[in-house]
């Protein structure tokens, strides 16, 4: 692999000190998400389209950007089964030849299935030719009765889907793939652009519903026939000459549940040994409430987790929210140009090393309505307020990306999660999706900045190095991740553990592991009483009780019961809880809590991991802020208000250089700094 910065002979991709490496040259990877098919001319004129990549394409390159992806729809290319179309408006050489000479890097995503809202806006995906489905019934999604299952909530029958396991199906994707082999050939080798094939989009989210699509085996098997299908993709592709080192081939996810839905959720682990699991991560997706995020720490969780487990510790986001979603009935989830600079502070802050904002254009379904609406750009090209956020982190992850990369973050503090959590029936998809953020975030908001580890990965001595190690539902977790834990505790280590036991969810099965996001969750006053630490604090999810002799009491419901104990563990001690104390930290309802109660949940976190000290003292209590490397990042939760950065020296603003007081930082409403440590 050639390391200086003259290219090599021919493409290469691999990863490298936490950096792509494309071509010979060591790289961030930073940019969006251009789709060719959707930002066109209304009236098919394939010359207007092509003008219409080139300056969204020379925009996004003037600004820094380097990185761009799409979608390949297979039933746009495909509008029967005896020919492909490659000219005009869905000229996908021409598109590719402008990002090759604004000397893009290239993520191609050509299915066979795409998520993407394609092509008729939500509640439609898919791309397979309908001319398919209508010739192969016999490989239709059915349900266990026997009955077709369509991926519409509401039931469309145009959303029927055939199974990927199905014969036809696959001979169907190995001649999809062969038709669209030689457009990509002249990109790998002659005019070197595309670096990664994404296999598939999101398999996880639509292929295993589990109480609705006939598939066999339980969740684990379930999982294994997802990476199996993947492992299918990569072989056609190789047969077909397209092969690692030349691409990289990828795996996007996403970690959130769904309404409706009982998906399977990440597995990065499964994933690596097919493709390098990346994120596919949207924050704001409930069309409720004025806020910037329904779930404010899913991407900063789910990038430190892929992190420390993705090979090389390349986090890479895939797709990053910048743009509302538009759902059913006209209904908006409105994503604020604010929430993009919180959403990328917070991911390029937790290890983030490179991704797509998605999508930068908006653009035309394939019924002539709109999609992605408030992206950077307009469908006619007017820059909107996120261009200007967009093209900000663009300019300085092009300047420092080398240093960021190399930047370590962290404490001795992680929280611990495990795939038993995504795979309990009763709690499908909160404890992973959801709480274990909100753990995260409970920590951050206190001044520490938490790991987060996969005990299903990690190493006995990996968890032992920890200081103090945080989980919810270690019932849950088999005896090899128990064993870890003690193992942790018997050195020395503080476990604290969240509620053991769970109600049924409110809903039932209506809506699996998400009407938390929804609906507000039941609190009550409980009184800590602690030397140092002594007043009311709200805990959630009240589920049982903790005989006095576990250890010593620390925490009573109003009526003293016994609701959180403090006990020794081998040469470490266990705090267990018997309730759920950060639940809404990872929701809608965070932004309601009073100052109050921010400060008391601060002190509760400070108390238990004492002696470690906060790695950044910021006040007031709706700020968040820690420190990776020299850099220092800064979130405001709240009103505007000015900010005091205590354990943080000399700064000045990494994206311009000017020289700021950390004691006195003015913070709008919702805003962000990037700070570097000066000397």
């Amino acid at each position: 692999m050639p390391t200086g910065s003259e290219p090599a002979v021919g493409p290469r991709v691999a990863l490298r000190n936490g950096r792509l490496v494309f071509n010979g040259r060591e790289l961030t990877p930073f940019g969006g998400e251009l789709q060719y098919f959707r930002v066109r001319d209304p009236q098919g004129d394939g010359g207007r389209t092509h003008e219409l990549w080139r300056e969204t394409l020379e925009r996004m390159a003037k600004a820094g950007m380097n990185f761009l992806s799409t979608y390949v729809p297979w039933d746009w290319h495909a509008p029967d089964s005896t020919r492909h179309d490659w000219g005009g408006d869905r000229d996908l050489g021409a598109f590719l030849e402008m990002a090759h000479a604004l000397k893009f890097v290239v993520c191609l995503k050509p299915g066979p299935y795409i998520t993407a809202e394609w092509p008729e806006g939500f509640r439609t995906f898919g791309a397979v030719p309908a001319w398919f489905k209508e010739r192969h019934p016999e490989t239709l999604v059915r349900r266990p009765g026997g009955a077709l299952w369509s991926f519409d909530p509401l039931g469309r029958r145009d959303q029927v889907q055939p199974r990927y396991d199905a014969p036809a199906f696959i001979d169907a994707v190995r001649q999809w793939f062969a038709a669209l082999a030689p457009v990509i050939r002249p990109f790998l080798h002659a005019r070197p652009c595309v670096a990664m094939i994404q296999l598939d989009n999101e398999t996880n989210l639509w292929w295993s519903d589990l109480a609705h699509v006939d598939l066999p085996g339980d969740y684990a098997g379930r999982l294994r026939h997802c990476v199996n299908y993947l492992a299918v993709l990569r072989d056609i592709w190789r047969d077909l000459d397209i092969d690692e080192p030349d691409v990289l081939f990828t795996a996007n996810d996403s970690p959130f549940a769904i309404p409706l839905r009982h998906n399977l959720l990440q597995d990065a682990g499964l994933k690596s040994a097919v493709a390098l699991p990346t994120l596919d991560v949207y924050p704001r997706g409930i069309p409720l409430r004025d806020i910037p995020a329904d779930q404010p720490w899913q991407g900063a969780f789910f990038t430190r987790l892929l992190e420390r487990h993705a090979p090389e510790r390349f986090a890479f986001g895939a797709e990053i929210q910048g743009m509302d979603l538009k759902l059913a009935f006209g209904a908006t989830a409105t994503a604020r140009p604010e929430a993009t600079g919180q959403l990328l502070t917070s991911m390029i802050g937790s290890g983030l090393k490179g991704g797509a904002l998605y999508v930068m254009r908006e653009g035309l379904n394939a019924d002539g309505t709109l999609y992605g609406p408030a992206a950077c750009f307009a469908i006619h090209g007017d820059a909107t307020a996120r261009w200007d956020v967009a093209s900000r982190f663009a300019r300085w992850m092009r300047e420092d990306g080398a240093r960021l990369a190399a930047a370590q973050g962290g404490t001795e503090v992680a929280v611990v999660t495990h795939g038993a959590h995504q795979a309990d029936p009763s709690e499908r998809g909160r404890l992973w999706s959801v709480e274990a953020p909100a753990l995260f975030g409970w920590l951050r908001m206190a001044g520490f900045d938490p790991d987060a580890v996969d005990l299903a990965r990690a190493t006995g001595p990996e968890v032992a190095a920890f200081r103090v190690l945080v989980c919810i539902r270690p019932d849950l977790f088999p005896e090899a991740a128990l064993t870890k834990l003690a193992a942790a505790a018997d050195a020395g280590a503080t476990v604290i553990e969240f509620s053991a036991g769970e109600d049924p969810v409110p809903l039932g099965d209506l809506l699996p592991a998400a009407e938390d996001g929804v609906f507000d969750l039941p609190s009550a006053p409980a009184w800590c009483d602690w030397p140092g630490c002594r007043g009311w604090v709200r805990i959630l999810r009240e589920r049982r009780t903790l005989p006095a002799d576990e250890g010593s009491p620390f925490l009573r419901a109003a009526d003293g019961t016994t609701l959180g104990v403090i006990a020794p563990a081998g040469a470490g001690r266990r705090v267990l809880f018997a309730t759920r104390l950060a639940s809404d930290y990872n929701l809608p309802a965070f932004y309601s809590l009073s100052d109050g109660e921010l400060a008391a949940r601060r002190a509760v976190a400070r108390m238990l991991l004492s002696p470690l000290q906060p790695t950044v003292d910021a006040l007031p209590v709706r700020v968040e802020a820690w420190k990776r490397g020299r850099f220092v990042f800064v979130l405001n939760h709240g009103p505007a208000c000015t900010a005091r950065l205590g354990g943080v020296g000399a700064v000045r603003d990494a994206m311009t250089g000017e020289d700021r007081d950390a004691a006195v930082l003015p913070m709008p409403e919702f805003g962000w700094a990037v700070l570097e440590e000066r000397g």
